[in-house]
């Protein structure tokens, strides 16, 4: 082994061993945080204007699946011949209704297995 030192090594070290500007550095790291603020704004209202868009393109369709899904919780589960008595029952007589009281015959099973 030689003990030469190579000079281009030698000058890198003695480039690592200057003092740092402390008041470059902190307007660098102000600078740095201040444009990554302004990048997550930007980020942001980017991500909403697309969200925006996509909920208008989507419009008709998500029209259409509510008015499904609507029909189909709210349809009668056995008819009722008089009128005045079907709409009383409504409420009671349809898919949504079966629905509900299921998640709420879970939620009660659940909460009296973690007690």
């Amino acid at each position: 082994m030689t003990e030469d030192r190579d000079p281009d090594l030698q000058a890198l070290f003695a480039q690592a061993e200057t003092e740092l500007d402390k008041n470059a550095f902190t307007e660098k790291v102000r600078a740095d945080v201040t444009n990554a603020r302004r990048r997550a704004k930007h980020n942001g209202r980017i991500m909403i204007l697309g969200g925006l868009l996509a909920l208008w393109a989507l419009a008709s369709w998500l029209s259409g699946v509510t008015a499904l899904v609507a029909r189909g919780l709210t349809a009668p589960l056995m008819p009722i011949g008089d009128p005045t008595i079907a709409v009383i029952a409504a409420p009671l007589n349809s898919m949504g209704a079966v629905l509900a009281l299921g998640f709420l015959v879970l939620w009660f099973v659940r909460r009296a297995l973690t007690r």
